[in-house]
């Protein structure tokens, strides 16, 4: 566990994001107003202050010269959880090895079921007036992360089986779920898991760690690719319209509750058997090259020119 660390609450918070707002507008006919007094003039409101709670009086003018007052009550913009430059330094490296950990705790729960315990282990030291901002960024970060890493591994798991369709006719045609199983048995690797699961790619050696990590992880993957499968033929039918178990929602809904029920909880490893990379390997991803695209003058010959 690292220095304690206390953070300043002048530092600490750094540009909050807008979101949405919330008004009440409560009108009272003024009775002392007269109909022939007033100015004539439209109707308009102040602009208020949206970033803090207001209660203000506003003097209106209704189409027939009546004032009215309005009371507006507005609530502060909701935010998302941002530090200053400052305090990110000094929390860098617990929120480096906060994300470090989530990966592994992700591959055993596929949610971010240890968020809280995550950041007690990492945070709980951390002293100062802004101590629990700092933890509800932290949360922020644990949440965001496992709701992309959710929505990656799902696609690739959908993409996975179209090609697999596009590429094996047998397999295309295989509606059976025994059936799907054993194709993907046949087809799983540690490799494939990580390009799929790729949460994990570069951070955890899967065909490294122990035993009972490599079974569960052959678990997920021939579970949940298998019923990717189904989501797969569901989406191309005519059917594909109707509430089924086999739409995607049910699917993302199996994914999220999988791995704490009755029947996998008992497979889950031991995290002291996830061997994790020492410093994560350097992506292998191939620079894009510039597209070139064809120019009028390249070719002549197909280009219209007039010659009247």
């Amino acid at each position: 566990m690292p220095d304690s660390i206390t953070i300043s609450s002048v530092t600490a918070h750094g540009k909050q994001q807008p979101g949405s707002q919330a008004s009440r507008i409560r009108e009272t006919q003024d009775a002392g107003s007269n109909a022939d007094g007033g100015n004539g003039g439209p109707s308009c409101l102040t602009s208020p202050n949206l970033t803090a709670n207001i209660v203000s009086q506003q003097q209106l003018q209704s189409e027939n010269g009546q004032t009215r007052e309005v009371e507006v009550v507005l609530k502060k913009r909701k935010y998302t959880p941002a530090l200053s430059k400052e305090t990110k330094q000094a929390v860098y490296v617990r929120l480096k090895s906060i994300e470090l950990q989530l990966r592994v705790t992700y591959l055993l729960y596929l949610t971010d079921e240890a968020r809280d315990s995550l950041i007690e282990h990492n945070l709980n030291d951390i002293e100062g007036g802004q101590a629990a901002y700092v933890k509800e960024y932290a949360a922020s970060r644990i949440m965001g992360n496992c709701s992309n890493w959710q929505l990656r591994c799902i696609d690739n798991l959908i993409a996975l089986n179209k090609k697999m369709c596009r590429e094996n006719s047998l397999y295309k045609n295989c509606t059976n779920l025994a059936s799907i199983r054993d194709e993907i048995k046949m087809m799983y690797s540690p490799q494939l898991f990580v390009e799929v699961f790729d949460f994990a790619n570069n951070y955890i050696d899967v065909a490294g760690s122990g035993e009972d990590v490599q079974k569960w992880c052959k678990i997920l993957f021939v579970e949940l690719a298998s019923r990717a499968k189904l989501v797969v033929d569901y989406e191309a039918s005519p059917e594909s319209k109707r509430l089924s178990d086999n739409d995607r929602p049910s699917f993302i809904h199996w994914f999220k509750t999988m791995c704490t029920s009755n029947k996998f909880k008992d497979y889950r490893p031991d995290p002291s058997n996830v061997k994790q990379y020492i410093k994560p390997r350097a992506s292998k991803r191939a620079r894009k090259e510039r597209r070139q695209f064809v120019h009028p003058d390249d070719n002549d010959d197909d280009v219209y020119v007039p010659s009247d």
